[in-house]
């Protein structure tokens, strides 16, 4: 599937959810996410995965909107409890949507389709394609940062004669070591610029070669059929 038609199938469905208004809405699209779990069991183990790293989003929050409810609203307990439940319903399929798309999706999937069209569409705009760059590098460089920090903190656990310290000596030393991190980044960055300047990057438009991502004719079904399909149960609804 096209990486945009995909991208759109997701968005159109996590806007739906926000909009819904009654539990049938709602059940209609946690009967879909359930089918669709039920023919991608790979996605539901990656997403059951995931999910539970939110394990205390959903009650504080659920916690919180009760207490304001409570004592700012003038409704009963039936309706505030209630409205408790579908709003935190709503939170739980929003995130699960959300998270099904970017286990679906690879990091450059949608970076790589809003280059075809501005390849396709000979859109020749500096600031445009400098922000794509930025966001590809980011995308592409995260996971790396991220494992040096880790590398860097399992470092000074192994060095440290006292390994169980207490949180106030976590967050000194996370702060001594944050100078350093950001000095080892900037110092890659500027290498990185250094190669892009030598392979001729400049102002000159485009700069790079961009992959051809066609819209088949199952791309424009799909996300027909979604669209009709929302719509319809809204309207019925």
């Amino acid at each position: 599937m096209n990486p945009l038609i995909r991208f759109y199938i997701f968005f159109a469905f996590t806007i739906s959810i926000f909009i819904s208004k009654n539990i049938t809405l709602i059940l209609f699209h946690f009967l879909f996410i359930n089918l669709y779990f039920f023919l991608k069991k790979r996605i539901f183990f990656l997403w059951k995965d995931e999910i539970l790293k939110f394990w205390l989003f959903f009650p504080l929050s659920s916690f919180i909107f009760f207490t304001i409810s409570y004592f700012s609203s003038n409704h009963s307990l039936i309706i505030i409890i209630k409205n408790v439940f579908l709003s935190t319903f709503r939170y739980f399929l929003i995130i699960s949507f959300t998270l099904v798309y970017f286990l679906e999706s690879k990091n450059d999937d949608l970076l790589l389709s809003i280059k075809n069209l501005i390849y396709k569409f000979s859109f020749k705009s500096i600031i445009i394609n400098q922000a794509i760059i930025f966001f590809d590098l980011m995308i592409r460089f995260y996971p790396n940062i991220i494992k040096q920090w880790e590398n860097l903190i399992r470092g000074q656990n192994a060095l440290s004669n006292n390994p169980e310290i207490n949180y106030l000596k976590k967050v000194k030393t996370f702060a001594i070591n944050i100078p350093d991190f950001i000095l080892i980044n900037l110092w890659r960055t500027e290498k990185l610029s250094t190669s892009m300047k030598m392979r001729g990057y400049g102002n000159k438009l485009p700069m790079s070669s961009y992959p051809i991502l066609s819209l088949r004719t199952f791309d424009l079904r799909t996300l027909l059929v979604t669209l009709i399909l929302l719509f319809g149960f809204h309207f019925a609804f």
